[in-house]
């Protein structure tokens, strides 16, 4: 962003998604950071309860282990649940690694054997499947954790919770302070496609 767009909106050049989630819950907390239509209906989200949302799921990958450094495998569509995941990576200095939802558990390995994956968030049954499915095909995922649990009363996989169970792992005042977290640490890692089927990874801060 320009220097004259950075002084319109009163942003420092070297803050972090997570610090402007903060930011935003703290000046203006009943103004509406999400919208997502359910069943024709839109739902929204204010930057209050995003940062809510946001801190508690941090707390809970921390309790399971994320840590600086390491990837989110992110198997889904556009999702609120799943950006918050994005979110709270970049709160405890990891990154993630988004993927197309419609990506072959084949062009989904060519990212996940980039590196290896504490934690995986999908978003519903096609979703895990396709996240087991790469850890049979030698893709290191550790956790997954899905958004939507229609169809998954019945799986019992190692590793395997719900939303509502990773914001029950830990406790929000337990999260690292986010200044720990500076905007040089990696938070993305985008895979690009190449001509010949395999995928560049690209990191971003």
């Amino acid at each position: 962003m320009p220097p004259p767009e950075l002084q319109r909106w009163n942003l420092d050049p070297e803050t972090t998604l997570p610090r402007l989630v903060a930011a935003n819950a703290a000046a203006v907390p009943a103004q509406v950071a999400m919208r997502e239509k359910d069943r024709g209906i839109w739902q929204e989200t204010t930057w209050a309860q995003l940062h809510r949302s946001v801190m508690a799921a941090t707390a809970g990958l921390q309790a399971l282990g994320l840590a600086r450094g390491q990837g989110v495998l992110v198997l889904g569509d556009n999702r609120p649940r799943l950006y918050m995941g994005m979110l709270c990576a970049g709160a405890l200095g990891a990154y993630a690694m988004p993927v197309f939802p419609d990506a072959t558990p084949q062009e989904a390995l060519h990212v996940a054997s980039e590196v290896e994956i504490a934690v995986a968030l999908a978003e519903d049954q096609e979703q895990v499947d396709k996240a087991l499915d790469l850890r049979e095909r030698g893709a290191r995922i550790g956790r997954i954790v899905y958004d939507n649990p229609r169809g998954l009363a019945r799986y019992k996989v190692p590793g395997l919770l719900s939303w509502a169970d990773l914001e029950a792992q830990g406790t929000p005042a337990d999260v690292i302070r986010l200044k720990e977290i500076l905007w040089q640490h990696p938070a993305w890692v985008i895979c690009s496609p190449e001509y010949n089927g395999s995928y560049t990874a690209l990191l971003k801060n």
